[in-house]
Protein backbone atom coordinates (compact mmCIF):
# COMPACT_ATOMS: atom_id res chain seq x y z
CA UNK A 1 0.00 0.00 0.00
CA UNK A 2 2.99 2.55 0.86
CA UNK A 3 4.10 1.43 -2.56
CA UNK A 4 1.03 2.58 -4.59
CA UNK A 5 1.54 6.04 -2.53
CA UNK A 6 4.33 7.41 -2.39
CA UNK A 7 5.22 10.24 -0.44
CA UNK A 8 6.02 13.40 -2.74
CA UNK A 9 9.84 12.69 -1.10
CA UNK A 10 10.29 9.77 -3.39
CA UNK A 11 8.53 11.00 -6.22
CA UNK A 12 11.26 14.34 -6.21
CA UNK A 13 14.11 11.37 -5.85
CA UNK A 14 13.36 9.20 -8.45
CA UNK A 15 12.50 12.79 -10.92
CA UNK A 16 8.93 12.76 -11.40
CA UNK A 17 8.62 16.18 -9.66
CA UNK A 18 5.13 17.49 -10.46
CA UNK A 19 6.36 21.39 -11.64
CA UNK A 20 2.55 23.23 -12.70
CA UNK A 21 5.49 26.18 -14.38
CA UNK A 22 6.72 23.44 -16.82
CA UNK A 23 3.43 22.07 -17.77
CA UNK A 24 2.03 25.56 -18.43
CA UNK A 25 4.62 26.32 -20.31
CA UNK A 26 4.11 22.92 -22.42
CA UNK A 27 0.24 23.78 -23.01
CA UNK A 28 1.44 27.48 -24.37
CA UNK A 29 3.95 25.88 -26.65
CA UNK A 30 1.52 23.77 -28.00
CA UNK A 31 -1.33 26.34 -28.50
CA UNK A 32 1.27 28.67 -30.13
CA UNK A 33 2.20 26.04 -32.67
CA UNK A 34 -1.43 24.60 -33.58
CA UNK A 35 -2.07 29.07 -33.87
CA UNK A 36 0.32 29.14 -36.09
CA UNK A 37 -0.10 25.68 -38.27
CA UNK A 38 -3.50 27.05 -38.51
CA UNK A 39 -2.65 30.64 -39.96
CA UNK A 40 -0.68 28.67 -42.13
CA UNK A 41 -3.21 26.28 -43.78
CA UNK A 42 -5.41 29.30 -43.65
CA UNK A 43 -3.11 31.60 -45.60
CA UNK A 44 -2.33 28.32 -47.89
CA UNK A 45 -6.42 27.49 -48.56
CA UNK A 46 -7.00 31.79 -49.35
CA UNK A 47 -4.20 31.39 -51.42
CA UNK A 48 -5.60 28.65 -53.76
CA UNK A 49 -8.82 29.96 -54.27
CA UNK A 50 -7.37 33.31 -55.50
CA UNK A 51 -5.25 31.28 -57.76
CA UNK A 52 -8.35 29.16 -58.81
CA UNK A 53 -10.03 32.79 -59.46
CA UNK A 54 -7.35 34.20 -61.49
CA UNK A 55 -7.47 31.20 -63.20
CA UNK A 56 -10.85 31.48 -64.06
CA UNK A 57 -10.76 34.81 -64.99
CA UNK A 58 -8.29 34.64 -67.23
CA UNK A 59 -10.00 31.67 -68.84
CA UNK A 60 -13.27 33.81 -69.96
CA UNK A 61 -11.37 36.70 -70.64
CA UNK A 62 -9.31 34.10 -73.40
CA UNK A 63 -12.91 32.93 -74.40
CA UNK A 64 -14.41 36.06 -74.75
CA UNK A 65 -11.38 37.35 -76.57
CA UNK A 66 -11.63 33.93 -78.94
CA UNK A 67 -14.58 34.10 -80.55
CA UNK A 68 -16.75 36.93 -82.59
CA UNK A 69 -20.41 35.51 -82.57
CA UNK A 70 -22.32 34.60 -79.47
CA UNK A 71 -26.10 33.73 -79.02
CA UNK A 72 -28.27 35.85 -76.73
CA UNK A 73 -31.29 35.29 -75.45
CA UNK A 74 -33.56 38.03 -74.40
CA UNK A 75 -37.37 38.13 -73.19
CA UNK A 76 -40.27 38.76 -75.20
CA UNK A 77 -43.80 40.41 -73.90
CA UNK A 78 -45.15 37.10 -74.37
CA UNK A 79 -42.93 35.39 -72.17
CA UNK A 80 -41.41 33.24 -74.35
CA UNK A 81 -37.35 33.46 -74.60
CA UNK A 82 -36.13 34.73 -77.83
CA UNK A 83 -32.52 33.98 -79.04
CA UNK A 84 -30.58 35.35 -81.79
CA UNK A 85 -26.91 34.97 -82.72
CA UNK A 86 -25.11 38.37 -82.99
CA UNK A 87 -21.47 39.40 -83.73
CA UNK A 88 -20.05 41.20 -80.57
CA UNK A 89 -16.15 42.42 -79.24
CA UNK A 90 -15.45 42.57 -75.16
CA UNK A 91 -13.38 44.98 -73.65
CA UNK A 92 -12.61 42.80 -70.35
CA UNK A 93 -15.61 41.55 -69.22
CA UNK A 94 -17.94 44.08 -70.86
CA UNK A 95 -19.60 43.02 -74.04
CA UNK A 96 -20.82 45.02 -76.91
CA UNK A 97 -22.80 44.09 -80.15
CA UNK A 98 -24.72 46.26 -82.17
CA UNK A 99 -28.64 45.55 -82.95
CA UNK A 100 -31.02 47.61 -84.89
CA UNK A 101 -33.69 49.86 -83.28
CA UNK A 102 -36.72 48.64 -84.70
CA UNK A 103 -36.03 44.40 -83.79
CA UNK A 104 -38.00 42.44 -81.47
CA UNK A 105 -34.68 41.72 -79.85
CA UNK A 106 -34.05 45.57 -79.00
CA UNK A 107 -37.43 46.10 -78.43
CA UNK A 108 -37.30 43.21 -75.69
CA UNK A 109 -34.35 44.52 -73.72
CA UNK A 110 -36.11 47.93 -73.65
CA UNK A 111 -38.40 46.26 -71.71
CA UNK A 112 -36.91 43.36 -69.94
CA UNK A 113 -32.88 44.33 -69.43
CA UNK A 114 -32.13 40.72 -68.65
CA UNK A 115 -30.52 38.54 -71.17
CA UNK A 116 -28.46 35.38 -71.19
CA UNK A 117 -25.52 34.89 -73.34
CA UNK A 118 -24.03 31.32 -74.93
CA UNK A 119 -20.09 31.79 -76.57
CA UNK A 120 -18.40 28.48 -77.92
CA UNK A 121 -17.98 26.42 -80.92
CA UNK A 122 -17.22 22.85 -81.73
CA UNK A 123 -14.61 20.36 -81.01
CA UNK A 124 -12.96 17.54 -82.30
CA UNK A 125 -12.59 15.70 -79.10
CA UNK A 126 -14.84 15.51 -76.42
CA UNK A 127 -12.39 16.78 -73.84
CA UNK A 128 -11.25 19.79 -75.61
CA UNK A 129 -14.40 21.57 -75.28
CA UNK A 130 -14.47 25.06 -73.77
CA UNK A 131 -17.25 27.69 -73.72
CA UNK A 132 -19.26 29.85 -71.40
CA UNK A 133 -22.98 31.19 -70.57
CA UNK A 134 -23.46 34.36 -69.32
CA UNK A 135 -26.09 36.19 -67.38
CA UNK A 136 -26.55 39.91 -67.35
CA UNK A 137 -27.86 43.19 -68.42
CA UNK A 138 -28.04 45.13 -71.72
CA UNK A 139 -28.37 48.58 -72.44
CA UNK A 140 -27.42 51.27 -74.80
CA UNK A 141 -24.41 53.31 -74.66
CA UNK A 142 -25.46 56.63 -74.60
CA UNK A 143 -21.79 58.41 -73.18
CA UNK A 144 -20.45 59.66 -76.03
CA UNK A 145 -16.56 58.68 -75.34
CA UNK A 146 -17.49 55.50 -74.40
CA UNK A 147 -19.28 54.81 -77.42
CA UNK A 148 -16.52 55.92 -79.09
CA UNK A 149 -14.06 53.58 -77.58
CA UNK A 150 -16.57 50.80 -77.87
CA UNK A 151 -16.91 51.25 -81.86
CA UNK A 152 -13.12 51.08 -81.86
CA UNK A 153 -13.35 48.29 -80.14
CA UNK A 154 -15.94 46.54 -82.41
CA UNK A 155 -13.88 47.30 -85.55
CA UNK A 156 -10.86 46.12 -84.38
CA UNK A 157 -12.51 42.52 -83.73
CA UNK A 158 -13.96 42.70 -87.39
CA UNK A 159 -11.19 45.16 -89.40
CA UNK A 160 -12.99 43.87 -92.71
CA UNK A 161 -15.41 46.66 -91.84
CA UNK A 162 -13.06 49.18 -91.61
CA UNK A 163 -13.93 50.67 -94.96
CA UNK A 164 -17.52 50.95 -93.80
CA UNK A 165 -19.60 54.11 -92.33
CA UNK A 166 -20.00 53.95 -89.10
CA UNK A 167 -23.78 52.43 -87.97
CA UNK A 168 -25.71 55.41 -86.46
CA UNK A 169 -27.39 55.25 -82.97
CA UNK A 170 -30.53 56.36 -84.23
CA UNK A 171 -30.86 53.15 -86.46
CA UNK A 172 -28.21 50.85 -84.63
CA UNK A 173 -28.07 51.56 -81.31
CA UNK A 174 -24.74 49.99 -79.76
CA UNK A 175 -25.16 47.95 -76.46
CA UNK A 176 -23.22 46.89 -73.78
CA UNK A 177 -23.47 43.56 -71.58
CA UNK A 178 -22.67 44.11 -68.27
CA UNK A 179 -22.28 40.19 -66.83
CA UNK A 180 -22.98 39.41 -63.06
CA UNK A 181 -22.10 35.67 -63.14
CA UNK A 182 -20.64 33.53 -65.14
CA UNK A 183 -20.60 29.71 -66.00
CA UNK A 184 -17.52 27.94 -67.55
CA UNK A 185 -17.24 24.72 -69.41
CA UNK A 186 -13.73 23.16 -69.56
CA UNK A 187 -13.70 19.50 -70.15
CA UNK A 188 -10.35 19.43 -69.90
CA UNK A 189 -10.89 19.15 -66.14
CA UNK A 190 -13.17 16.19 -66.67
CA UNK A 191 -16.58 15.57 -68.90
CA UNK A 192 -19.07 17.68 -68.24
CA UNK A 193 -16.73 19.71 -65.88
CA UNK A 194 -18.03 23.68 -65.23
CA UNK A 195 -17.39 26.58 -62.75
CA UNK A 196 -19.51 29.41 -61.70
CA UNK A 197 -17.87 32.58 -61.25
CA UNK A 198 -19.88 36.12 -59.69
CA UNK A 199 -18.49 38.86 -61.49
CA UNK A 200 -17.98 41.83 -58.79
CA UNK A 201 -17.72 45.91 -60.04
CA UNK A 202 -14.05 45.23 -59.10
CA UNK A 203 -13.81 42.58 -61.99
CA UNK A 204 -15.14 45.12 -64.49
CA UNK A 205 -13.24 47.86 -63.64
CA UNK A 206 -10.27 46.01 -63.23
CA UNK A 207 -10.51 44.83 -66.85
CA UNK A 208 -11.40 47.90 -68.03
CA UNK A 209 -9.04 50.47 -66.64
CA UNK A 210 -5.91 47.76 -67.85
CA UNK A 211 -7.21 46.76 -70.68
CA UNK A 212 -5.84 43.20 -72.36
CA UNK A 213 -4.44 43.07 -75.72
CA UNK A 214 -3.99 39.90 -76.52
CA UNK A 215 -7.86 39.01 -77.56
CA UNK A 216 -7.76 40.99 -80.73
CA UNK A 217 -9.10 38.02 -83.60
CA UNK A 218 -6.55 38.18 -86.55
CA UNK A 219 -7.88 36.30 -89.60
CA UNK A 220 -5.74 33.29 -89.95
Amino acid sequence: MARETRPREEMEEHGFAFNIGQVWGALILLAALFALAWFILVQIIEWREQVMKTELRDLILRILGGHRIMAIATNRADGWPQATTVGYANDGFKIYFYVARVSQKFLNIQRDPRVSIAIGNDFVQPLDIKGLSLAGRAEPIEERNEFECACMTMLERYPEYAAWPKPSPALSPLMRVTPGIISIVDYSKGFGHSDLVKVSRDDIEKHIESPRHDWRWRAA
